[in-house]
């Protein structure tokens, strides 16, 4: 099959898929936005308020284009799923709470369990 041209004609197919690359690219680096000096002042509680507005513009991004409503909702839940549940870390150690590390179990060597030859 020959490759396309690359000529079509633009659509709203098109337009949305940009749209929905966009929210997706802003989503995924979100983190970015926490390091701007200029927001400093607004980056109380881990960058919530920033948090916050970054998902506002986008959704009225979104809703400027027909088709497109739904898509910041779409791609939360998508990235969600994709980075699966988190396990709880303690607050006083930082490290992850749940099962223990299995205990350590000396081996023995194989010539302690070779059994001895009787004559």
């Amino acid at each position: 099959m020959p490759p396309k041209s690359g000529n079509d004609p633009w659509n709203d197919e098109h337009t949305r898929e940009i749209i929905r690359g966009m929210i997706r690219m802003i989503l995924q680096n979100r983190p970015t936005f926490y390091t701007f000096p200029a927001l400093e002042g607004v980056s109380a509680n881990r960058g919530d308020r920033i948090n916050a507005k970054i998902k506002q513009i986008l959704k009225k991004l979104s809703e400027m284009y027909p088709g497109c409503e739904g898509f910041v909702e779409e791609e939360i839940k998508n990235m969600v799923k994709s980075r699966g549940t988190p396990s709880p870390k303690s607050k006083k150690t930082g490290k992850t709470i749940g099962t223990p590390p299995p205990k350590k179990r000396k081996v023995k060597d194989e010539a302690d369990e070779e059994p001895e030859e009787e004559d």
